[in-house]
């Protein structure tokens, strides 16, 4: 039963197929609401996505700005076989904080939606729910979405991330 379900975990399938069409280097305009009805800020980064680990994973790597200032965060991103769940973790240099995001899709990985949850939000004082919609409109644009709603408040559009594939330079 456990070289079974060790052999289960190491297999890639379809849903590894959908996330490593994100490999490559994507030029990305980012758009933030710091709160609702305010205007957004509008900057730009750059990502790379790079397949890891036997494909298993696909890891990004993000620059560019927030807030005004510099910004870079990592990412890791795949399929829990065993679950049946899209995984994911985020970390970046504005916090100390790890997010973890779990998902799914019903459309072969095109929309993938994730939730996470921060326990201890530093504006809210409680936790703060995430919901994440990643839809890759072409094999060249995706849009990363994120929703926010602090417990028991009404969820908000928090930021939009248009990924466009960079050109190759």
């Amino acid at each position: 039963a456990m070289q079974k379900a060790m052999a289960q975990m190491a297999t890639t399938g379809a849903e590894h197929a959908a996330l490593a069409r994100l490999v490559g280097t994507w030029d990305v305009q980012a758009t933030m609401w710091m709160a609702p009805g305010a205007p957004p800020a509008i900057s730009k980064g750059s990502a790379t996505f790079t397949a890891v680990l036997g494909g298993k994973w696909i890891r990004q790597e993000y620059t560019g700005e927030m807030m005004g200032k510099a910004y870079t965060g990592i990412g890791m991103s795949g399929y829990d076989t065993l679950a049946k769940q899209y995984v994911g973790t985020w970390h970046d240099d504005m916090s100390t904080l790890q997010s973890t995001l779990t998902g799914s899709s019903s459309d072969g990985g095109k929309i993938i939606t994730y939730t996470s949850v921060m326990p201890h939000c530093p504006m809210t004082g409680g936790p703060l729910t995430h919901r994440y919609v990643m839809s890759m409109d072409t094999n060249d644009r995706m849009v990363f979405t994120m929703f926010q709603q602090p417990q028991g408040g009404a969820e908000t559009k928090g930021m939009e991330l248009v990924y466009t594939r960079a050109a190759k330079r």
